[in-house]
């Protein structure tokens, strides 16, 4: 076993133990997060999945492509090859939960 192991349950525990000191309601704080948690959900949500249809709009146009191609002879004279362009013009736009 290594100390990886152990990282959640000591963190957990930890946590338990500071609260019992602390006299802290563990249970009311921990439903308070969570509708902090929510909260934070539903407003960067609409963004994201905003941002996830356009990046397969963008995909599915063609437009890597046509990019790739139009920058492709300034590319060609520095030795950089197509794939290479349009995975480099896919990068910054890429999500996956895969």
């Amino acid at each position: 076993m290594s100390i990886s192991d152990f990282a959640i349950p000591a963190i957990f525990a930890f946590v338990l133990v500071f609260a019992l000191v602390k006299k802290v309601d563990v249970f009311t704080e921990f439903v308070e997060g969570v509708k902090e948690g929510v909260k934070t959900i539903s407003e960067v949500f609409p963004a994201l999945f905003a941002l996830v249809i356009s990046v397969g709009m963008f995909r599915a146009s063609g437009a890597t492509t046509f990019l790739s191609n139009a920058i492709s002879p300034l590319t060609d004279l520095i030795g950089l090859p197509n794939p290479k362009v349009i995975k480099t013009l896919k990068k910054p736009f890429v999500i996956t939960f895969t």
